[in-house]
């Protein structure tokens, strides 16, 4: 149960991660602004 809930936790921050990587890479920041507030 305890890693289930981590990992729900720690998905969404992997997801923005990886998002805000690939944007650091192509320049566009914006999107990196709107999934970490979405």
């Amino acid at each position: 149960m305890y890693c289930l809930f981590a990992t729900e936790i720690l998905y969404p921050f992997t997801h923005i991660h990886i998002h805000a990587y690939i944007n650091t890479h192509t320049h566009t920041s914006t999107h990196t602004l709107i999934h970490t507030h979405t």
